[in-house]
Order: C-alpha cells, then structure tokens, then sequence
C-alpha cells in the first residue's frame, strides 16, 4: 500500500486493515525509556492487548533494542533494531459431523533499523535526527501488525516500502525538588519506496508529546500524553488525523541499570476499537 492508496481510505480503515493481513506504511526512540546516559543500550518488551476475542489470545510481543555511543562533544548516534512475534492460533469451524479446524502459524518479524543522531545544545535542551532503512519484509504481516500497535508512536519500525525520516526537538525543565516537565515534538516525512507508486510519493506527519513527572536518586515517575497528526490526510477532520495516546512510565535508578515498567492506553476511537491498552518492561544499562 503506497501514499496514494492510504489517502482513499479512512483511517479507521487503515488501522483496521493493519490487523488483517494487508501491508500497511505504517517516531524513533521512545520518550519513555531512561536516556540520560551518553552510553547504553536500552531493552524495552512490549505487549499489546488487541480487541480480538480470541481464548486464549495468543503471544505477541514487540521488542526494541538500542545502542547509544558519543562519537563527538554532545553528538551521540543511536542505532536500534526492533521485532515484533506473535504465537499461533487454532480456529475450530462448522457443528456436529462437519467441523474442521485451522492452525495459523507462529510469526516472527525483524523490523526496520534506526539509525539517528542525537545532539545536545545544554543539559535540557537535545535535538534528533534520523532514518529507518527499509528492511523489513513484506511477509510475516501478523507479527508486524503486532508491532504497529505495540508502539503506534513508532509505527514506521515494522513499515514496507516506505524510508521515514524524522527530526525532534527535546526540551526538559526541572528543578531542585525533582519535578520535571518534557516536551517532544518534530515532523516525520514518509517517502514511498514502491516503483509501482503513482503521483504524489511522500506523506507528512507532525509527532508531539508533554509529560509531567518526578526524577529522584532512586525513583522515576513519568505521566503524559503523545499525539501524531497526519498533516497531508485530505477529506478528514482532526479527530480523523490525530492519534493520541495516555502514558506513565515507573523507573528505578539501580547504578548502572535503569529497569521500568510503563502502561500505555489510546484516547482516540479509531485506536481504542483495536487496542485496550499496552503494558511493557524496559531496562537502560549503562556502558562504561
């Protein structure tokens, strides 16, 4: 599915669709994990719990793993690789004599790399800037519609032929108590890779997000709300082109290791109707 097509659908349509085996185009790092430190890597497990009805619900799971390295005065390249699986399904049909069953194997999906910099101007101001290569296969689209909706604030991870780029600025305010106030927010710019693409190949988006929390020696608490606008969506109101998440992240400064747990639930209908709510364990670990 290119730009052109996503246009003429709704994007109830689209998320919907996402789910039921239809490739789908679907921001980078994540504003909740740990990332005071100029050298770590980051482990986050994310697990959605989708509206499908299903007993039991198989396993599915979204994992991103991500490396941060200075490589010059407060210019730090990170690099991060996401998967995304889900377990098979058994789907018994018909009454009496004529009943048949159905297995729907188990997936496995590598998504796109990250690759980004990011640049610090002083202690609470830092900017972003990157790509995703485009490596994801088309196959395996259950367990990549797992990972749109694990993290849809990074839905670009598990797209097809599509090369995102985002850039985001980062502002954070705290004072001596330990109160903190982060801002977030860039455009994102969807290039379509698909040779068979028509017209117009590029979409643009607009993420954003505030959080409101403590940061203590031992305790982090962070509460706040994430958004994405799809600024190019013709013939849709806001309501129909935002997407907004709430969000709370619990985080424990143990030396070197930064473990968290964090819970997320979507605002708006078009999400709501496909997602309850995703729950997820991360962990920072510092690299010395």
């Amino acid at each position: 599915m290119n730009g052109t097509d996503v246009k003429r659908l709704s994007v109830g349509s689209v998320l919907a669709w996402s789910l039921a085996l239809i490739p789908l185009i679907l921001p980078a790092q994540s504003i909740w994990v740990d990332r005071t430190e100029d050298r770590s890597v980051s482990v986050e497990i994310l697990k959605p719990a989708l509206k499908e009805n299903m007993h039991p619900e198989p396993a599915q799971y979204a994992f991103f793993l991500s490396l941060r390295v200075p490589v010059a005065d407060s210019v730090r390249l990170v690099v991060e690789l996401p998967a995304a699986t889900r377990g098979g399904q058994r789907y018994d049909y018909g009454y009496g004599s004529y009943q048949w069953t159905y297995y729907q194997k188990a997936e496995t999906a590598f998504g796109n790399p990250y690759l980004g910099f990011e640049a610090s101007t002083d202690r609470n101001v830092f900017w972003e800037m990157g790509l995703r290569l485009p490596l994801t296969s088309e196959k395996k689209s259950n367990a990549r519609g797992v990972g749109i909706l694990a993290d849809f604030d990074r839905m670009e991870a598990f797209s097809i032929k599509l090369l995102p780029l985002q850039m985001s600025l980062n502002v954070a305010r705290r004072d001596a108590s330990g109160l903190v106030m982060r801002l977030r927010g860039g455009p994102d710019l969807w290039i379509s890779t698909d040779s068979k693409t028509e017209g117009d190949k590029t979409e643009f988006w607009m993420h954003y997000s505030a959080q409101l929390g403590y940061e203590g020696e031992l305790l982090n608490l962070l509460a706040g709300v994430t958004g994405r606008l799809w600024v190019t969506g013709e013939d849709l109101t806001l309501g129909e082109r935002s997407f907004h998440q709430l969000g709370i992240n619990a985080g424990v400064n143990l030396g070197r290791f930064r473990p968290g747990l964090h819970i997320r639930i979507p605002i708006d209908k078009d999400l709501s109707e496909l997602i309850e709510n995703v729950i997820g364990i991360n962990c920072s670990i510092r690299v010395d």
